[in-house]
């Protein structure tokens, strides 16, 4: 996707915004910093039991990498890159595990074409026989663990 600018801020979120969104998108640090302040003064001042979801919290982001629309279709046509629909609720503040954990079941990736890279048709062709290998052994009624194979 070409270089990143890793000394420039791209954007901030500030949560904990009123509405449905739950956050606002500023080019300013400063001005993130100054509304995640409000909020959490706010809060501090309510009689709410609970605080909104990330009131106080900035998130600050990086660098910037951009694609043509070509190369990025063609960056998922080979299987590089999945997509899927993300919610709210994905940009709060998580673990990477647990962040893979509420984005597994969601992607989807382009079918294999001719497209697609020959090591990701090979690894596709061994998780195929493993899964048939895991489905057999369950009709003959063994036990074997089957933890990682899906």
């Amino acid at each position: 996707g070409g270089p990143c600018d890793n000394d420039s801020i791209t954007c901030c979120l500030a949560l904990g915004a009123p509405g449905p969104r739950g956050w606002s998108v500023v080019s300013s640090l400063r001005e993130a910093m100054r509304m995640a302040a409000q909020r959490a003064e706010r809060f501090l001042q309510s009689s709410q039991k609970a605080e909104p979801a990330g009131a106080g919290r900035v998130l600050v982001f990086w660098g910037n990498a951009q694609w043509s629309r070509a190369q990025l279709l063609g960056e998922i046509a080979r299987g590089h890159w999945g997509l899927c629909r993300t919610a709210r609720e994905d940009l709060l503040p998580r673990t990477v595990e647990e962040l893979r954990a509420g984005f597994t079941p969601r992607l989807a990736f382009a079918p294999v074409s001719e497209m697609t890279e020959d090591f990701m048709r090979e690894a596709q062709r061994q998780m195929a026989g493993l899964r048939e290998e895991v489905r057999s052994a369950s009709f003959q009624g063994t036990s074997e663990a089957t933890d990682g194979v899906f």
